[in-house]
This record gives structure tokens, C-alpha cells and sequence, in this order.
């Protein structure tokens, strides 16, 4: 995950956010968010953001089709809105969003 992390730092050229979709042990976010400071060539803004999914073995397509919630982690609100706006298309109406900061999305 770090060198992924690393490879990232070294990469990007303007603002990214950076998503986990796994669940994560609390802190994984300032971990990752440090290795790609570390590893940035210049001064480059980014948000590293949490958004766990939450997948039961033999149902995962349908869980990943059919959430009953989604949760977003993220201490910005310009990250919060870029991820609002990528579930937007898929026809979630009655799916609640859950914002939260990262570490409390990494939480859940």
C-alpha cells in the first residue's frame, strides 16, 4: 500500500483525491497521506479519502449494485463533492450518503 502510496507522490501534477475502498485500519489515511507528501516533486495539493464498501462473500455484486448505505470519509468539501458527484449517475436514490470525516469513515 505504501509504495502505491510512493508511486502516486511521484505522479501526480495537479489536485487528486485519493480514495481507499477497503476497509482500513484508523490512521491509514495519514499514512498514505504522508508517503505521498514525501515522494512529491513540488508543492501539489491533494485529499486522501476513506470510502469502505462493505461486501459479503457470494452477494458482492449485488451489495456493490444495491448498497444500503455509502459512506464517504473525507476532511474536505471539495473532495466530499467530487465523490457525491461520482455515485450521482448511479441511480442511488434511495441509497443514504453518510459523510464523515476520514478516520471516522476508516471507523465504520
Amino acid at each position: 500500500m505504501l509504495s502505491v502510496a510512493a508511486d502516486i507522490g511521484k505522479a501526480i501534477t495537479e489536485y487528486k483525491v485519493i480514495v481507499t475502498k477497503s476497509t482500513v485500519p484508523v490512521g491509514t489515511g495519514v499514512r498514505i497521506t504522508e508517503t505521498i507528501q514525501q515522494n512529491l516533486s513540488h508543492s501539489i495539493n491533494f485529499t486522501v479519502a476513506s470510502n469502505p464498501e462493505f461486501l459479503r462473500e457470494g452477494t458482492a455484486i449485488d451489495d456493490f449494485l444495491n448498497p444500503d448505505r455509502i459512506v464517504i470519509g473525507a476532511n474536505d468539501s471539495r473532495a466530499q463533492a467530487i465523490l457525491r458527484d461520482i455515485y450521482r449517475p448511479l441511480s442511488l436514490d434511495d441509497t443514504p450518503i453518510l459523510m464523515t470525516t476520514r478516520e471516522t469513515a476508516e471507523m465504520i
